[in-house]
């Protein structure tokens, strides 16, 4: 698991404060589900700042599809979209709906900032930790071949020294072989 980025220092704002919590409760989200929020939560602030006087991108309703696929699961979602100054209208309801009032006085830039520093952040301890989990493997895998070079050495040493017996064995049947065959020839010789 991620480790979350050191809490905001004493100069900071309370806005600043809120994203960084909030964001450091989105790193306790899985890989999956951390992706999909923050790649969500990006987009819906990204089109806030293209686009402030639209309506359609400062209303986020609960019961949508899209928010209930992608940010309703994910720890910490609705906490960074309130730090952005979104605000909850008639929450506990299914009518709930999260509004964003105006859009030039919400932090929505230094959430963006905050958010796009989590994802890297996130980014960089998930490819520190497969780039562990691959030296343990190779670790690992060295240390099997070393065992497995081990073995074959024993097993060619074994082998070797059945071959030795077993050529030695047949030296002396061919030496038996030859003296049969000379008492053969001269049967009076070996009395």
């Amino acid at each position: 698991m991620p480790q979350p980025p050191p809490p905001p220092t004493a100069g900071t704002s309370a806005h600043t404060a809120a994203l960084e919590e909030a964001c450091r409760i989105l790193l306790l989200n899985d890989s999956a589900v951390f992706q999909l929020a923050t790649e969500t939560l990006y987009a819906i602030l990204k089109n806030i700042v293209q686009h402030p006087g639209e309506d359609k991108y400062r209303r986020i309703r609960r019961g949508a599809k899209a928010f209930q696929e992608k940010l309703s699961n994910a720890k910490g979602a609705v906490r960074l979209l309130k730090a952005a100054g979104f605000v909850e209208e008639g929450e506990g309801t299914e009518d709930a709906t999260f509004v964003l009032a105006d859009p030039l006085s919400a932090p929505l830039v230094e959430a963006k900032a905050i958010l796009k520093a989590v994802v890297k952040h996130r980014f960089e301890m998930d490819y520190k930790a497969k780039e562990e989990a691959r030296q343990q493997e190779n670790t690992a895998a060295a240390q099997k071949l070393a065992k497995l070079k081990e073995v074959s050495r024993q097993n060619g040493a074994d082998a070797a020294a059945d071959a030795a017996v077993e050529r030695e064995r047949l030296l002396k049947g061919l030496q038996i072989d030859r003296e049969d065959r000379e008492r053969q020839k001269d049967p009076w010789q070996w009395k």
